[in-house]
């Protein structure tokens, strides 16, 4: 899925619903019912090397939940890249 972003005028970066500011590699938009704001989330994935690359790395971090939205529901998160 996809999140659109609106630019929002004299403010530095995305911040989430709580009025966190976003950081890529990080952020994680939680389900509130499941995970409360701030709760630590270790999460594993593989991302492309740079933006024209075809070959992956492997990432493996924990991140914080500082967002949420209407499709993220249950025991998952999203990453803020």
């Amino acid at each position: 899925s996809y999140v659109f972003f609106k630019m929002a005028p004299n403010e530095s970066g995305t911040s989430g619903v709580n009025g966190y500011k976003l950081i890529d590699g990080v952020s994680l938009a939680c389900d509130r019912n499941v995970f409360p704001y701030g709760m630590p989330g270790f999460f594993s994935t593989q991302v492309p090397k740079n933006a024209n690359s075809k070959s992956f790395i492997q990432v493996s971090r924990f991140g914080i939940c500082h967002d949420t939205g209407s499709a993220i529901v249950g025991n998952h998160f999203d990453v803020f890249w």
